[in-house]
C-alpha cells in the first residue's frame, strides 16, 4: 500500500511520492523526515517541482500545487477523468499526462484549463516539456 511512486529533488530536501496518499518531505543533509503532505484522496504517482512549488498528479484525477516553504496546499487542478501519470510546468503552465487518454494545459496561476489533447488509443504515461 505504502509502495513510493515517484520522487522529486529539490536544494535542500527530496520529495517521495507514495500510494498511502502522502507527499513525504525529506531533510537532504541529515535524512530526517521534515513533512508530510496530505490531501490526495488516492496515491500519488507523479512530482514536479517548480520555482519554489511542489506540482503533484494522483489516482485521483487531480494536480495539487504546494508551496514548499509553507508546506502547504495552495491549488488544485480538476479536470482530469483518471490519474495524472506525469505533470510538468514551464512558461506558466502547467502540463499534464493522464490515464484518460489525454494532455491537459493550465494556466499555473489561475488552475484554469486551456486545451485538452485529445487522440492518443492509450493512457499518456509520460511528458517531456522545455
Amino acid at each position: 500500500k505504502d509502495v513510493v511512486n515517484c520522487f522529486a529533488l529539490g536544494d535542500s530536501h527530496i520529495f517521495t511520492a507514495s500510494n498511502d496518499m502522502t507527499i513525504k518531505v525529506w531533510v537532504l543533509e541529515t535524512g530526517s523526515l521534515k513533512a508530510t503532505l496530505t490531501g490526495h484522496q488516492q496515491g500519488v504517482c507523479s512530482l514536479s517541482l517548480n520555482d519554489g512549488f511542489l506540482y503533484s498528479g494522483s489516482f485521483d484525477s487531480t494536480i495539487r500545487k504546494w508551496d514548499t516553504r509553507e508546506m502547504s496546499c495552495v491549488k488544485t487542478y480538476q479536470g482530469h477523468l483518471e490519474a495524472v501519470y506525469a505533470v510538468s510546468v514551464t512558461g506558466g503552465f502547467v502540463v499534464s499526462a493522464s490515464r484518460d487518454k489525454t494532455v491537459r494545459v493550465w494556466q499555473e496561476s489561475t488552475g484554469k484549463e486551456t486545451a485538452t489533447l485529445r487522440g492518443h488509443t492509450g493512457p499518456v504515461l509520460a511528458l517531456l516539456v522545455q
